[in-house]
């Protein structure tokens, strides 16, 4: 008998019930996985904004931002995730798409006024659905090394992975060389656009600089 009164044998079954149950919901998670391309759309210098502007201006203008990256991403055939912070997060079936996404963020008039940067992946994502009605959340290997790239990207740039690169051969992206990835094992090839004119030499000084700060906090490291 069990300190609650329970017999043994009856918490022995419900414990192996409830563990048949969370491998049964495993297996039905992972049958989900799915080839897609996973982008993230971020608001840069927007803790500046919030130090430096009244609350209705710096509100209104991140407000403009999330709303109008949203509107393009579906028109584009994108599925908006989630927005996490002044982060909108979005999805692609289609491999075509996130460059006309991507061609109508750096068209639109609306953005003009507002600093951002772009990373983007394709791999692998397996899709929970944590309540009824919302849309399924991606999750799996490609969605967090989407966010480790975008911690390298800097404004008006997008850096994506060599598996998204391969989908898109007809687009230009230029090779950066090998960068590691906080939390990720082996260093990854990562390729750069600019949403603007620029010289993908003249960006690689200032990744490199981003790179270097965050080796900062590692004792006796250095990123070269």
């Amino acid at each position: 008998m069990a300190k609650d009164g329970k017999p043994i044998d009856e918490l022995v079954r419900n414990q192996v019930l409830a563990k048949a149950q969370l491998e049964a919901r495993g297996q039905e998670i992972a049958a989900s996985g799915r080839l897609i391309v996973v982008a993230f759309v971020d608001l840069v210098e927007s803790t500046r904004l919030k130090w430096d502007q009244p609350p209705a201006e710096w509100l209104g203008h991140i407000y403009v931002f999330i709303l109008r990256v949203s509107k393009l991403a579906e028109q584009s055939g994108g599925s908006v995730v989630k927005r996490i912070g002044d982060a909108v997060m979005v999805t692609f079936v289609d491999t075509s798409a996130p460059e006309r996404f991507f061609d109508s963020l750096a068209a639109d008039e609306m953005l003009r006024a507002h600093h951002y940067r772009i990373a983007v992946d394709y791999g692998d994502a397996f899709h929970f659905e944590f309540l009824e009605g919302l849309p399924d959340d991606p999750y799996g290997r490609v969605v967090d090394r989407c966010a480790r790239v975008l911690e390298l990207a800097a404004p008006a740039t997008i850096l994506c992975t060599r598996d998204y690169r391969r989908q898109v051969a007809g687009s230009w992206y230029g090779s950066l060389g090998e960068f590691s990835l906080r939390g990720f094992p082996e260093n990854m090839e990562l390729f750069y656009r600019s949403l603007v004119d620029s010289d993908p030499q003249g960006y690689l000084q200032p990744l490199l600089d981003s790179v270097n700060e965050q080796s900062r906090r590692l004792e006796g490291y250095r990123t070269v």
